[in-house]
């Protein structure tokens, strides 16, 4: 008997170990991430969530400095986490999709790109380690600010896009393949 099966693909997870210390602690403390990929974006993300979480400080308030490997299992990576006093969104940034979709933000200087995929994502309901910004065709890194990017400062009209990454591929390690339609007997 002849069946077409869709495979279902295998959700991969990484388990990572990172030491942190919070605004007003004086101890560092060990935490465990799940990722999705062990990548320093995903882990900065995941940490951002969790803060938000279980402290309730927003991620765009957090700044988060990592000493370390990220890419070590053997030695955690150590963060300190600080928190932004005053944020003063007072420039309006508009960003278009591929899909000519527009979305405004209300934006400090001092936000950084990956402050505005977190908002971003609040909108697209993806999360920001799988949205890229791009300014004229270039990838805009995550840690710098929108003042030092220049992008208040063009007299063009910023087009800036996000592409959400196709998560379906990130799930499988780097030899296996996708799923396909398999006949199986």
């Amino acid at each position: 008997m002849n069946k077409n099966y869709l495979l279902k693909p295998k959700k991969m997870s990484i388990t990572k170990e990172v030491s942190i210390i919070l605004p007003g602690e004086k101890t560092w403390k060990t935490v465990e991430l799940r990722l999705a990929h062990n990548t320093k974006e995903a882990l900065v993300c995941e940490l951002k969530r969790k803060i938000h979480l279980e402290h309730g400080h927003l991620p765009v308030h957090q700044r988060l400095t990592i000493e370390g490997n990220v890419d070590s299992f053997e030695i955690p990576p150590k963060v300190k986490c600080t928190l932004r006093v005053k944020r003063d969104p007072k420039h309006t940034l508009t960003i278009f999709g591929y899909n000519l979709e527009e979305h405004r933000f209300a934006v400090d200087l001092e936000d950084t790109i990956l402050d505005l995929k977190f908002l971003l994502s609040l909108i697209i309901s993806e999360k920001p380690e799988h949205i890229q910004i791009s300014c004229n065709d270039d990838a805009l890194s995550n840690t710098i600010t929108l003042e030092k990017a220049g992008i208040f400062q063009r007299k063009t009209p910023l087009l800036a896009s996000y592409v959400v990454l196709n998560h379906a591929l990130l799930q499988y390690w780097p030899w296996q393949h996708p799923p396909h339609n398999t006949q199986i007997d």
